[in-house]
């Protein structure tokens, strides 16, 4: 499939607004910026792998098994000021 056909296909399933708003879902400024650059899986063996480990945790929390999903607090401005050389200071 051409680059141009592939462009086609997602502008068609509306792929920017499925993870749009995914992201507008998530807890965290980071977690919404990965998310919106994700890109479709080209090959099918690591789509066939994606689908497994999924497979396996639909089965566990089917069987009753649960993931911890707290909260947490946003730390991309705290990461973005300690990208910033020399930012850091050392507490005592």
């Amino acid at each position: 499939m051409s680059a141009n056909s592939t462009h086609n296909l997602y502008q068609t399933l509306e792929f920017h607004k499925v993870l749009e708003d995914l992201a507008k879902r998530t807890h965290c400024s980071l977690s919404a910026d990965r998310l919106r650059h994700l890109k479709p899986l080209e090959n099918q063996e690591s789509v066939q792998w994606h689908l497994n480990r999924i497979s396996e945790i639909r089965t566990f929390m089917d069987s009753g098994g649960s993931v911890p999903m707290d909260l947490f607090e946003d730390i991309k401005s705290p990461l973005d000021k300690a990208s910033i050389e020399g930012s850091l200071s050392l507490i005592h």
